[in-house]
């Protein structure tokens, strides 16, 4: 539910949240380790704070090495938000917005390069 000014309401999805999370999305839903390192091609601002992978106000393409730094074979889902300029969130758009995500199975000591090209609304 999105936020409204005239009542005060705050919005009551994850898309609204403003504190802190316990924990990050997808904590403690595998048996190994992974390990993430974003590349930018043809964007010119990046934001990436704790393990997300997220990207202010341009867009473009994306790679993604991902690697299993694990002892056991497993699985990622590798997610790409998108953060929308603070005149949008201030006008009532949501925080963040999922662009992109796709799930890898990689072997203990293996990696994979994952490719996103991604259009939004909120580039300039």
């Amino acid at each position: 539910m999105r936020p409204d000014k005239q009542t005060g309401y705050p919005g009551r999805t994850h898309r609204f949240y403003t504190g802190t999370p316990l924990y990050p999305f997808g904590y403690g839903l595998s048996y190994t380790k992974f390990q993430s390192k974003l590349h930018l091609e043809g964007s010119s601002y990046l934001s990436l704070p704790s393990n997300d992978l997220s990207m202010q106000h341009n867009a473009g393409t994306f790679k993604v090495t991902i690697e299993n730094i694990g002892s056991r074979s497993g699985d990622e889902v590798v997610l790409l938000f998108l953060l929308p300029p603070a005149e949008a969130v201030a006008a009532g758009a949501p925080k963040q917005h999922l662009a992109a995500f796709q799930r890898v199975s990689l072997r203990a000591g293996n990696n994979m390069v994952v490719l996103f090209d991604i259009f939004h609304p909120y580039t300039q």
